[in-house]
């Protein structure tokens, strides 16, 4: 096996490595970033049950 080869076996598996790598990275991203707007988004609307159910606690004689 010549040198030429070697290194491009070597820069080839790298390159291979690093665009498993990114995907992977984007997957998980994407993931965390859809979980946290959910979250946010239930956390917004237990506020706004909770203002609703004081509001109406309130009217009740």
């Amino acid at each position: 096996m010549s040198i030429g080869a070697f290194i491009l076996a070597i820069l080839s598996s790298s390159f291979l490595a690093a665009v498993a790598t990114g995907y992977v990275n984007n997957r998980i991203n994407n993931k965390n970033v859809s979980l946290k707007y959910i979250t946010e988004e239930r956390a917004i609307w237990r506020k706004n049950i909770k203002e609703t159910m004081s509001k109406l606690y309130a009217i009740t004689p």
